[in-house]
Parts: C-alpha cells; sequence; structure tokens
C-alpha cells in the first residue's frame, strides 16, 4: 500500500512539533529539507520525530565527488536517517559511493525535479541506471511512477512528489498528478496542500482518503 510522506517545510519548531504531534496518528514518514534542517537543526528534528515515532527522509539531492557523497550519507546515519537521496545525473560511481557504507540507509536517485518537462523515456533511462548503481529505488514525478514499475519491477521503490489534490495549488510543479493517480508508487510526498490547509488534520485524510480509496 502506498505511504504518505509528509514533506515537513517550515522552520518554526513550535508548528513543526504541533504538526508532527496532530499528524502522528494519520503519518509514519516526515521529509526533511534544507530549509528545516537550517534553520531547526538535525538533533531538534530527530528529536521531534522520535517523539511521535517518524521516520526521517532526507532530501539533500546529493551531488558531488563520490567520497564526499560517501561521507555526506555516512554522517546521516549518526541522526538514525532512515531514507536519502542522490543525483542519478551525478553518475554511477557516485551512486555506488553512496551504498558503499556499514549499514546504509535507504538510498534514492533523484531523477528529475518535478518543476522540469522531460521524456518519460529519458526519466526510465536515468532509473535503470540507478537500479544499476545498485540505489534501491528513485524519486519521480507521478507521471513516470507506472513506467518505472514496468521497467524496475516491484522491488524497486518508488517515491513521487508532485501530488496535488483538485482542490489545492499546482504552485511550481510542472509535472503533477493527484493521489490517486500515484498509486504506482510505494511513497507520496506531500507538503503545501497539507501545510498550507486552515485544518492540516482534514487535508490529510482527505489525501489519504483519495489514496486508498
Amino acid at each position: 500500500m502506498t505511504e504518505l510522506i509528509l514533506a515537513l517545510d517550515t522552520g518554526s519548531r513550535i508548528e513543526a512539533r504541533k504538526l508532527l504531534e496532530d499528524l502522528a496518528p494519520l503519518v509514519n514518514w516526515v521529509k526533511v529539507g534544507h530549509r528545516a534542517v537550517c534553520e531547526l537543526g538535525m538533533w531538534e528534528i530527530t528529536d521531534v520525530c522520535a517523539a511521535f515515532d517518524y521516520k526521517i527522509f532526507v532530501d539533500f539531492k546529493f551531488h558531488d565527488i563520490p567520497s564526499t557523497v560517501r561521507e555526506n550519507v555516512r554522517i546521516l546515519t549518526h541522526y538514525g536517517v532512515q531514507m536519502t537521496n542522490v543525483h542519478t545525473m551525478g553518475g554511477k560511481t557516485m551512486m555506488e559511493a553512496a551504498k558503499a557504507i556499514r549499514n546504509p540507509p535507504i538510498v534514492l536517485g533523484v531523477t528529475v525535479l518535478t518543476s522540469h518537462l522531460i521524456s518519460i523515456e529519458s526519466v526510465i533511462k536515468l532509473a535503470e541506471n540507478a537500479q544499476s548503481a545498485g540505489l534501491d529505488g528513485v524519486v519521480c514525478s507521478p507521471l513516470e511512477a507506472y513506467a518505472i514499475r514496468k521497467a524496475c519491477g516491484d522491488d524497486f521503490l518508488i517515491v513521487t512528489p508532485g501530488i496535488r489534490p483538485v482542490w489545492s495549488s499546482t504552485d511550481d510543479q510542472a509535472r503533477h498528478a493527484r493521489p490517486r493517480d500515484a498509486r504506482a508508487a510505494d511513497y507520496i510526498v506531500v507538503g503545501r496542500p497539507i501545510l498550507e490547509a486552515r485544518d492540516p488534520i482534514s487535508a490529510t485524510k482527505l489525501i489519504l482518503e483519495e489514496l486508498h480509496g
């Protein structure tokens, strides 16, 4: 069953803790990016996620020389991070380095950002490159999820951002879809439709109902 990951794109400790407390019965995963980590700090994020039993997906999209990427992923394991990602365009050696540590987390390959337009064939090729490099899965738009599932198999994880319910704005997402259209993915990532809702709990429930209905 496809799971929901909450994108915690907020720099307020009070807002973050309140949101995570409220949504704990509904959501198991939290995605944090540069904004949250820079403003809250990894220890703060780790503590609040542990308090409400969330798993952590660090969305840093590493793209650097292989040794630097390997060290960055290794450091994340000190915080108990369960999932992170690297850019597939960094090449096979860099992707392999991300998994070349003891007890690595789940490592995904970022194909193409959902704010860009690109052919499905190009995204599938990047996913296949990530699989051949030993990554656990990819981050792709919901528009490519079914094709990647067919090309890479059921054991290859697919995480899709760009999820926009019919009642929310598409913002800067060029390749987006509704929750019900992303069921080929293992996880969907949702931020603004929940964070900007007047009632985040109700918004989360509506998304889950559509996803699993």
